[in-house]
């Protein structure tokens, strides 16, 4: 409902408002889809907090949904300075979401990184895949052509389903 975004934006960015309130409120504001600026500012702005870790993943999710470009360039600046796994993995999530091809090589970088936590690495390759391009190559889909699903090969039914 369009008519409720002037009260969502107020409520993110009053900061004397539940985080949990303001939590819903962000991931409502990116359900409408309405990419406003006074409705990414509001959710920018909950991101930037540090005091509440569930208004952040909310605010990052809110922001993925909208699927902005222009707003992967501050997910990809704040996934830098997150330290919280939980955190991390949202901004990587809602980067993936909103599927900019700028944001493959931080990414790949994110997960070459020895020194981030696997957990941290694993989510890196979420983001990678949904950003992925979902063309067939016809290198690869070679592979399913005149494949008899009834004989199946564990092996073979894996790699298709990567695919």
């Amino acid at each position: 409902d369009k008519s409720a975004i002037d009260e969502l934006v107020q409520i993110v960015s009053k900061k004397s408002s539940a985080p949990v309130l303001r939590g819903f409120c962000c991931v409502s504001l990116g359900l409408i889809g309405d990419a406003r600026e006074d409705v990414k500012d509001s959710l920018k702005l909950a991101l930037q907090e540090r005091k509440s870790t569930d208004l952040r993943r909310d605010a990052a999710t809110g922001l993925g949904l909208l699927r902005d470009a222009e707003v992967g360039k501050l997910l990809l600046k704040e996934l830098r300075k997150a330290k919280s796994f939980a955190v991390q993995g949202q901004l990587i999530t809602a980067i993936g979401t909103i599927g900019d091809h700028t944001a493959i090589d931080p990414l790949v970088k994110l997960l070459d990184d020895s020194s981030q936590p696997a957990q941290t690495r694993a989510m890196a390759a979420v983001g990678l895949g949904m950003i992925g391009d979902l063309r067939d190559i016809p290198a690869l889909s070679r592979i399913s052509k005149d494949y008899n699903y009834r004989a199946s090969v564990p092996d073979m039914d894996e790699l298709l389903f990567i695919l």
